[in-house]
């Protein structure tokens, strides 16, 4: 029986391995394949061939690069043959070069160019928003810029109501300490936009009773983050009420707080508090010119950018169908 080879070139992701030939049945995934044989890297990609071939026997065992495949001795009517291939120009993923160009150019405008606050303001959102849309965690590839462009107008003008209830307040104090500044602010701020990459090994998905009562080690992770987060409270609520404004602040807190137990009661819905909209409700608590403030507001916009240019804008109620659907979507 002749053999019958057909190259199909694909391009895969984060394995890094090196070249080392393999024989694979044609059954099952072929991702562990390409690990095991090296052809893709693990931080940079790669592009490779897969060859269909009839009637091979005797798939012998390998080991490599941390991965052992199991022995087939016997014969099989159909194989694959994996093997690296130059075709394709564009194999490698540069996610990595971009993040530290962004990084570096964030830091500029603090170190070199020290423009306006609200000029940094506005290039800090926009860098953050494109680089999560394109490089860091694109809705799917090759990123829509569709979808992009459709939630970039609306995420501008909620940028613009960040502007006007905390940035204004703070990041003017630190323009003239451009190395304080930086520091303060790009860090925590790139934290935030790669939340799906620095907290990932967080067992807590998503804020739902049912999510944190079935994964392993969620109730704790929570409870820990509560802590945290009531400790970072109290300092804030000090700093207000120095200030004065503490009663202000919490009257609007009371009354959010409200709206959000009524619509925690709403029939049919699930109130589903995004990462984008607790960025949002804690962001007002940050207007005051400390360096913590500058710490959280900066990760706090980084989180609000995560969140709608990864996940859009999702409304605060939800059916039923519609998390699932969005749980489903973001696994594919």
């Amino acid at each position: 029986m002749e053999r019958i080879v057909a190259t199909v070139s694909f391009a895969l992701r984060r394995f890094r391995r090196e070249y080392h030939v393999l024989w694979k049945r044609g059954m099952g995934t072929n991702n562990p394949s390409e690990s095991n044989s090296g052809i893709v890297s693990l931080s940079k990609g790669g592009c490779g061939s897969l060859q269909l071939v009839a009637n091979y026997t005797n798939y012998i065992p390998t080991t490599g690069h941390g991965f052992d495949s199991i022995g087939f001795p016997t014969k099989f009517p159909i194989g694959f043959r994996l093997s690296p291939s130059s075709n394709s120009p564009q194999c490698t993923d540069n996610r990595m070069e971009a993040l530290a160009m962004n990084i570096i150019l964030t830091s500029f405008l603090f170190l070199l160019f020290r423009p306006k606050p609200i000029v940094i303001f506005w290039c800090l959102f926009t860098v953050g928003y494109w680089h999560t849309v394109i490089f860091s965690h694109p809705r799917r590839i090759p990123p829509s810029m569709s979808d992009a462009f459709a939630d970039f107008l609306p995420g501008l003008f909620m940028a613009y109501g960040i502007w006007r209830v905390a940035f204004r307040f703070v990041l003017p104090a630190f323009v003239r300490m451009p190395l304080e500044a930086t520091v303060w602010y790009i860090g925590p701020f790139w934290v935030g936009v790669l939340a799906n990459v620095t907290f990932s090994k967080l067992p807590i998905n998503r804020l739902l009773a049912s999510d944190v009562a079935s994964r392993s080690g969620a109730l704790t992770a929570l409870i820990i983050i509560i802590i945290v987060v009531v400790v970072i409270a109290l300092n804030q609520v000090r700093v207000i009420r120095k200030t004065g404004w503490l009663p202000h602040y919490a009257r609007w807190y009371v009354a959010g707080g409200l709206v959000l137990v009524v619509l925690a009661f709403l029939p049919g819905l699930t109130l589903r508090l995004h990462h984008y909209i607790i960025a949002l409700v804690l962001l007002p608590a940050t207007a005051f010119p400390t360096r913590l403030s500058a710490i959280y507001q900066a990760f706090l916009l980084g989180l609000f950018i995560n969140g709608g240019a990864a996940f859009e804008w999702d409304s605060i109620l939800q059916t039923a169908n519609e998390v699932r659907d969005r749980v489903v979507n973001s696994h594919r």
